[in-house]
């Protein structure tokens, strides 16, 4: 477990950042399984 809390950490999808605002692709959330299964 991380010792920065989540909330204070940048934006990212599955540990890439959003830092390309011109990007082809937009993924805008990540599915229910994927986040709270496993």
């Amino acid at each position: 477990m991380s010792d920065t809390p989540t909330f204070a950490v940048r934006p990212s999808f599955l540990g890439v950042a959003r830092s390309d605002p011109g990007a082809t692709i937009c993924v805008a959330g990540i599915p229910y399984d994927l986040g709270t299964s496993n």
